[in-house]
C-alpha cells in the first residue's frame, strides 16, 4: 500500500498542472497593439513565439503603450485588468539604457546573461520574471506560466530564449 501511495505522489508531482493551462501565440495576440506601440517606442519589440499560460479562459485581452525608448505590453484574461492578480497573465516591457539591475543568474540564448526571479507571494503574489539586456535595451517579462514550481525557471528561460531568437516583432 505504501508503494502505491508513493508512486501516486510521484505521478502527481510529475504531472503537468495543465487543467487550467493554454498555449497561446503571443505575437498574434498583440497584432492590433504593436502597430501603435512600435513607432512611438522606437525599440525592438521582443516577444516569445508562444507561451503556456495558467488560464483556461478563451478570451484574452492584449493592451499596451509606449514612449520614446520604452514600451509596456500586458496580457490579461479580463478587459481593463490593470495588472490585478485575478486577471493578470503576462507583461512584456523594454527600457532603453536601463541596467539589468540585479546580478545575472541565468544564461540565455546568443551568449546573453539575465536575471530570473521566481514566483513570490506575500500579501499578493508576483509572477516569475526574467530580465536581460540586449542591444542597450533592458527587456523583462513576467508570466503566469503553467508549469510546476520546479519547472518554472526552465519555462521562463525558454520564453526569454524564444524572444531573443525570434528577433524584433
Amino acid at each position: 500500500m505504501r508503494r502505491c501511495l508513493a508512486v501516486t505522489a510521484l505521478a502527481a508531482l510529475a504531472a503537468p498542472p495543465a487543467a487550467d493551462a493554454r498555449v497561446v501565440p503571443i505575437p498574434a495576440l498583440f497584432s492590433a497593439v504593436l502597430p501603435r506601440v512600435k513607432p512611438v517606442a522606437r525599440v525592438p519589440v521582443r516577444l516569445p513565439a508562444r507561451a503556456e499560460l495558467d488560464t483556461s479562459r478563451t478570451q484574452l485581452y492584449a493592451t499596451g503603450g509606449g514612449r520614446r525608448g520604452r514600451y509596456d505590453l500586458e496580457l490579461a484574461s479580463a478587459s481593463r485588468c490593470g495588472g490585478a492578480n485575478a486577471c493578470f497573465l503576462a507583461s512584456f516591457t523594454a527600457r532603453r539604457g536601463a541596467p539589468l539591475g540585479d546580478r545575472s543568474n541565468v544564461r540565455l540564448a546568443r551568449g546573453l546573461r539575465g536575471h530570473y526571479r521566481p514566483l513570490s507571494c506575500g500579501a499578493s503574489c508576483s509572477p516569475p520574471s526574467i530580465a536581460w539586456v540586449q542591444g542597450g535595451v533592458r527587456y523583462e517579462m513576467q508570466v503566469r506560466v503553467a508549469a510546476a514550481k520546479r519547472q518554472e525557471r526552465a519555462a521562463m528561460i525558454g520564453l526569454a530564449n524564444s524572444a531573443i531568437r525570434g528577433g524584433p516583432r
